[in-house]
């Protein structure tokens, strides 16, 4: 007799956002695409504010029975019940095929009992109440007394020391009690689904990204479904409209209305359907004019973690880690190269700072390819340490943004409808430019590593290899951005 196949609360939300995604992972999981490090990055932060929320109930129980020891966590867990525990932390329980762990089981005096699910996002989400209401209808159906549901989420405006001021509790009881009725049928019929031999019938759609973008996208989304590129490539278009020249078989480009888009998607689409490059050079000469030598082409890996971990510092807060600089005195001279990179787990701003101002020239155009976020950057650090306040601020009202000349006046079909400099650098400059088979090759990835170089315990091997992918990384994007500025000089 076949094993029959159970839920859990990841399988039931994933089968609340699709069906056939459900089936997938069940039946066939290898079809997922790897995790991405955005994702990864995601997962180790829910686990830390996971940990970080237990220190708020004194006295709980964790139940540290593994997801394949489920029968030694349910009974851990009733045990830990009829102690009268003031707290669980992974409660384990079981009802009608479906199996979940409880981030807090709190006990609310007697035999009632409260359900606290703790979330590393900012606020309360549908899929949240949706993940709530399967916990309560999972443990009201195991015979528990569950008196409140709530959600514990991240304060944003949490700065450090004031850690006690982290979390928020939302009472989520009301939403989630009228959401019950529905919990059953849908776990019948995901029950029913699984037990079949083939996947169900299901159309691609918003739903392949929401509320999580799906692992099986690629699955789904074939080249043969769906062209590269197609109008899901039209930046700026809402997804609205991309859904609807979709539905209506306008996926490809050649096929699209293009009336109401706007110059620079009209130039986008006009573009990738000819397959020749745009190059407004009248455009660009103008909107470079006022650049002044000497160029000091800079780019920021920063850190947003939730919970801060140093003075002032608030929660999701853009922690600078790292910063890449080349100075180009005149026109075809030689790059001087500078560079910093936080070596351990201390506050890395004052040190950062110092270093980046004894680099900056005084004078002269600061060059960030999507200049906001380095202005956000250099003001906040302006605004913490006076001594270097003229000169942070000075390089952030001197700061001109080679995106914005790119947006206005360049396309080549190889964009693909992306603007960002890993994609315009490769085109413009040939696939040298690129930064496939690099060990970091994007933000997310940047600080997966930085976190792991600094944490302790790290073989010093391992800390220098993850310290070389990191200084390479910040200087192919200041590499990337000054030969996309070359670029633009010589067609200007």
């Amino acid at each position: 007799m076949a094993h029959r196949k159970s839920l859990s609360k990841s399988r039931y939300l994933l089968g609340l956002q699709c069906p056939k995604a459900l089936f997938l992972a069940v039946h066939s999981p290898e079809l997922a695409g790897p995790v991405s490090a955005s994702a990864q990055k995601s997962f180790d932060q829910g686990h830390a504010v996971g940990l970080e929320a237990q220190k708020r109930y004194p006295g709980g129980v964790l139940i540290g029975a593994s997801h394949s020891h489920s029968k030694l966590a349910l009974a851990e867990t009733r045990a830990a019940i009829e102690a009268g525990a003031p707290a669980i932390f992974e409660a384990t329980l079981a009802h009608k095929g479906v199996l979940v762990k409880v981030d807090v089981l709190e006990h609310a005096g007697g035999n009632d009992w409260n359900l606290v699910e703790v979330k590393s996002s900012t606020g309360v989400k549908q899929v949240h109440l949706h993940d709530v209401a399967l916990q309560l209808w999972v443990l009201r159906g195991a015979g528990l007394k569950v008196k409140r549901a709530f959600v514990l989420h991240i304060n944003n405006q949490c700065r450090h020391p004031h850690l006690e001021e982290l979390f928020e509790r939302v009472d989520v009881t009301a939403k989630v009690e009228a959401m019950l009725p529905a919990v059953g049928p849908e776990v019948a019929e995901f029950l029913e689904l699984l037990q079949r031999e083939t996947a169900p019938e299901v159309d691609i759609g918003p739903h392949c990204k929401d509320p999580y973008p799906c692992a099986y996208r690629a699955h789904c989304w074939g080249p043969k479904k769906i062209p590269s590129p197609s109008v899901f490539d039209i930046p700026g278009w809402t997804a609205q409209k991309k859904w609807a020249a979709y539905r209506a078989g306008a996926v490809s480009l050649d096929r699209l209305d293009r009336a109401g888009l706007s110059p620079a998607q009209r130039r986008m689409v006009e573009h990738s359907v000819s397959g020749k490059r745009y190059v407004n050079a009248k455009g660009i000469r103008q909107a470079m004019r006022d650049w002044e030598y000497p160029y000091s082409f800079l780019d920021f890996e920063t850190l947003d973690h939730p919970i801060p971990k140093f003075m002032g510092v608030r929660a999701y807060e853009q922690l600078p880690f790292q910063w890449s600089c080349l100075v180009q005195r005149a026109p075809c001279a030689e790059f001087e190269r500078h560079e910093y990179l936080h070596a351990d787990a201390t506050d890395p701003r004052e040190p950062l700072a110092r270093a980046l101002v004894e680099a900056l020239p005084e004078k002269g155009s600061v060059i960030a390819y999507n200049a906001s976020f380095e202005r956000g950057v250099l003001t906040s650090l302006a605004e913490e340490f006076p001594n270097y306040r003229k000169s942070l601020k000075g390089a952030a009202a001197r700061l001109v943004d080679p995106y914005l000349v790119v947006r206005a006046h360049v396309y080549d079909p190889a964009f693909l409808g992306r603007l960002s400099v890993k994609a315009v650098a490769p085109a413009l400059l040939g696939l040298g430019a690129g930064y496939k088979g690099m060990a970091v090759g994007e933000g997310a990835e940047a600080q997966l590593a930085y976190l792991e170089m600094i944490a302790p315990g790290i073989p010093p091997e391992r800390r220098a290899e993850l310290k070389r992918a990191l200084l390479d990384y910040c200087r192919k994007d200041t590499e990337a951005m000054a030969g996309v500025v070359e670029w633009l000089s010589s067609v200007g």
